[in-house]
């Protein structure tokens, strides 16, 4: 068996050759040199070596470039050679695994070794050997069309491990430190000495920012001509700034129309006033709120944190209007109607939240007390933040502290009035996994023996988790392999590990500070996230609201589908499903107006659309104009001199003719159209009469001035009333009832 080197059966010449391999995913790259005369074309092959006793090939070699070099002494061939590993820079993989549940403990559980057979599956490898990886160890990946061998590379250096090239062409992880020793044979020299780890003192795993959950109690707040919302008081049209309630009890049950205000500011009183209610001043440290809390419960199987707690915990109650009388509603935890301004710390009402003297006969309102037991990130009552603020794991003592950082640990706790500190629920399940990590930062020797050994002949040794790099050299006086343990040289043009892995480094710092935060479910207004905004369903006070139409989520309860556009009534609160119940109504005149978006199944949740304008299915010879009202048990309408809505336009859906009605809170006798010539600055208007025959464009809402209704038969000298209005031939004209708004 000569002594020699080739590469794809063509046999390398000039100097020699001197190939290197070393450990980690990057590949090594090889300089050869061929003695042909005549045409070279590389691709891939084996890389093979003899020392006339010993070979060794090495497979999947690929050619980068190749050169023709002539010259006087002749033609030489001369290229750059790549292991198998120039092809993990290709393939991605999508996934996310182990984020840390509501309770601590990781969903989508993979371990340490199971993600790295995913990532070493992803590159193509088979046969490879990752048995050295713990199962215990449930780090936090996600993945988006990455890179699997960068991944990989990731989770190895995280976690103490590094991946080797075999010299049979598969991929093995070893601990780092963890390998063979250098075997015995000629040994032409030796080097050796001591290599020292640094330790830190002190290892310290830190987290995010931990989520706080407590309960405040809040005040009635109002908003302000300069668009501030402040507590009632403080309200720059309070009628007596000395009361809580800044006296606007009195004015209550006329909604707010004999008071001295402006029309802008009587608006605001109707709209705010005993409506929103906000934190004190001295607890405004703790926004923005999130739209989860830390307590849990279960929603379709799933445990998941609760939305926030809105209650009336004191002995006075808010007031409904029955019809006949005021009556207070039952229970303390208030479930529909209110949306929240996690920004601003407020809670808005669709109804009047407010108790009264006499609910008979009431002459004077009152503020009630309201709770919102919300969640927040952890600060100080100052509203700055610290170290203490975030989730913290310390191990050791001493001078020198080395800091590892995973954003998706994040304390969750509820605030105890009693002991006045955050009773943590998950400390022990982060604790435990950072505990398992800083045991695997532990897990390395601090003085090792360096050694680095040039052999006689060509030697088959691989690289490992001591053996940092092995370079096999065939020349004109012999065949020699140099092997280094707990060491690196770099020979030629082969990069060293540190080199291989500092950009992939950096990037993964820069990634870190970047990790999502295991908050998607704790989003607050300022990432333009607020909860549902559930609709009223009556006015808590006659006169002092409309009801605008609005939508939500509704769960069908009835035993039967119900069909879309069909009229429906509410049938009490779903506390598991956290939605009202509706039915098909059982008489003519609905309890309340709610229309179907579309079909809903029995058992199943869909949308409706509370008040204002909706479709039905319209009699035949219905038409735009008419008064019509719903028969009895069904969403159908006919015309009804009587009836409680307006027909404003008829389409025709699926060959049925379907109406489109606005709801009227009064019986008017008659309609007059007005065509609007001017819209004033204090969201009143100027109209004039106009012909009866119209067709719809378009509708909105516009509040008409008591001025411009004088001269109106049907309206008298009524207050502002708020009116649809539709867009006839470019025109807006305004729809009026027998002096009502239709809402």
């Amino acid at each position: 068996m000569p002594i020699n080197a080739t590469f794809q059966g063509y046999p390398l010449g000039g100097r020699g050759v001197t190939f290197t391999r070393t450990p980690g995913l990057s590949p090594n790259a090889n300089s050869i040199s061929l003695a042909v005369d005549g045409v070279v074309v590389l691709t891939s092959g084996d890389m093979y070596f003899s020392d006339g006793s010993s070979a060794l090939t090495l497979s999947d070699q690929y050619a980068e470039e190749f050169h023709e070099v002539v010259s006087d002494s002749g033609r030489t061939w001369r290229g750059v050679i790549m292991d198998k590993r120039w092809q993990y820079k290709f393939g991605h993989i999508t996934g996310e695994y182990n984020k840390p549940g509501k309770d601590g403990t990781p969903t989508e559980e993979q371990s340490l070794a199971d993600l790295a057979g995913l990532l070493l599956d992803a590159m193509g490898e088979v046969g490879y050997d990752d048995s050295a990886l713990p199962a215990d160890i449930y780090p936090h990946v996600r993945w988006q069309h990455a890179t699997p061998a960068d991944e990989l590379n990731r989770l190895l250096q995280d976690w103490g491990f590094v991946a080797a090239l075999r010299n049979n062409n598969n991929i093995k992880v070893w601990a780092k430190g963890a390998g063979a020793a250098l075997p015995g044979g000629y040994q032409k020299r030796t080097t050796t000495g001591q290599k020292r780890t640094r330790r830190p003192d002190v290892i310290v795993i830190a987290g995010g920012r931990s989520i706080i959950q407590r309960t405040f109690e809040l005040v009635p707040y109002g908003l302000d001509p300069d668009g501030a919302w402040v507590p009632l008081a403080d309200l720059s049209y309070a009628p007596d700034a000395g009361d809580p309630d800044g006296g606007f009890g009195v004015d209550a049950r006329n909604a707010f129309a004999t008071g001295d205000y402006t029309d802008s500011e009587r608006k605001l009183a109707r709209e705010t006033v005993f409506r929103v209610y906000g934190l004190a001043d001295d607890d405004r440290w703790c926004l923005p709120w999130l739209n989860r809390i830390v307590e849990t419960c279960t929603e379709d199987g799933e445990v998941r944190p609760k939305e926030p707690v809105i209650e009336a915990p004191g002995a006075a109650k808010p007031l409904e209007w029955d019809g006949q009388r005021f009556a207070e509603k039952p229970g303390d935890t208030i479930t529909e109607g209110y949306t929240i301004d996690a920004e601003h710390g407020l809670v808005k009402f669709a109804e009047l939240m407010c108790t009264a003297d006499d609910e008979d006969s009431p002459t004077e309102f009152q503020s009630i007390d309201i709770s919102a037991t919300v969640a927040y990130l952890s600060v100080a009552d100052d509203g700055t933040w610290s170290d203490d603020d975030f989730y913290s794991y310390t191990d050791g003592a001493g001078d020198t502290e080395m800091c590892h950082r995973n954003d998706n640990l994040v304390l969750r706790g509820i605030w105890d009035d009693d002991a006045e500190e955050v009773v943590w629920q998950n400390q022990d399940a982060l604790d435990t996994y950072a505990t398992a990590w800083v045991a695997q930062i532990k897990d390395t020797d601090e003085f090792v023996t360096s050694e680095e050994v040039l052999y006689v002949g060509i030697v088959s040794i691989e690289c490992d988790g001591r053996i940092k790099s092995v370079t096999w050299t065939v020349n004109e006086s012999g065949a020699t392999t140099v092997a280094s343990l707990n060491t690196e040289r770099a020979m030629g043009r082969a990069p060293t590990y540190h080199e291989r892995t500092q950009t992939i480094t950096n990037r993964q710092r820069l990634d870190g500070s970047e990790a999502s935060l295991n908050q998607d479910l704790y989003a607050s207004s300022a990432e333009g996230v607020k909860l549902p905004s559930p609709a009223p369903t009556k006015t808590a006070l006659p006169a002092s609201a409309t009801d605008r139409g609005e939508r939500r989520g509704v769960l069908n309860s009835s035993g039967v589908e119900i069909p879309a556009h069909a009229a429906v009534e509410f049938d009490g609160w779903d506390a598991s499903a956290a939605m009202l119940k509706i039915k098909k109504p059982t008489a003519a005149s609905l309890a309340y107006w709610a229309i179907t978006d579309g079909p809903i199944a029995d058992g199943k949740a869909g949308q409706v659309f509370v008040g204002g304008h909706h479709f039905v299915t319209a009699a035949e010879g219905v038409s735009a104009g008419d008064r019509v009202s719903t028969q009895a048990a069904s969403h159908d309408v006919a015309a009804d001199a009587c009836g409680n809505a307006y027909v404003l336009a008829v389409v025709t859906v699926g060959g049925s003719p379907e109406a489109l009605v606005a709801i009227d809170d009064g019986g008017g006798e008659s309609m007059k159209r007005c065509t609007v010539t001017e819209v004033n600055g204090d969201y009143t208007c100027d109209v004039a009469e106009v012909g009866t025959s119209w067709t719809q464009d378009d509708v909105g809402y516009v509040e008409i001035d008591d001025g411009d209704l004088a001269a109106d038969p049907f309206c008298g000298e009524s207050a502002n009333v708020t009116v649809p209005v539709v867009k006839i031939g470019g025109e807006w004209r305004v729809l009026l009832g027998h002096g009502y708004a239709i809402t």
